[in-house]
């Protein structure tokens, strides 16, 4: 399961995982752009494992995916309804699946 989260910041604190979350613990002294242990992930973390993916297995036929591409804990903004989020979401994760591995 991908669970992109498009809010994700590197610099957040080390007990956050956006900007926006309440501030559990003091700003971290390491950047984390890969995403960090609890969060969903990031889109760098996303674009690397593809990357891999291309890597050790190129000639792939086919992909399916569950659809299982939200993350578990997105602030959400206020000004759009929720439904339209997720589907904005999902539609970034399958278009990151789509330019990966177009043949």
């Amino acid at each position: 399961d991908i669970h992109y989260n498009p809010f994700y910041s590197a610099e957040s604190s080390k007990n956050e995982c956006t900007p926006e979350d309440s501030g559990l613990g003091t700003k971290s002294d390491k950047v984390a752009p890969y995403g960090r242990y609890g969060c969903d992930s990031p889109k760098n973390l996303i674009e690397s494992a593809f990357r891999k993916i291309q890597e050790v297995a190129s000639d792939i036929d086919i992909i399916v995916t569950g659809g299982d591409s939200m993350g578990h804990n997105l602030n959400m903004d206020e000004d759009q309804p929720f439904d339209q989020k997720k589907w904005d979401i999902m539609k970034a994760t399958n278009q990151e699946l789509s330019q990966s591995f177009a043949k």
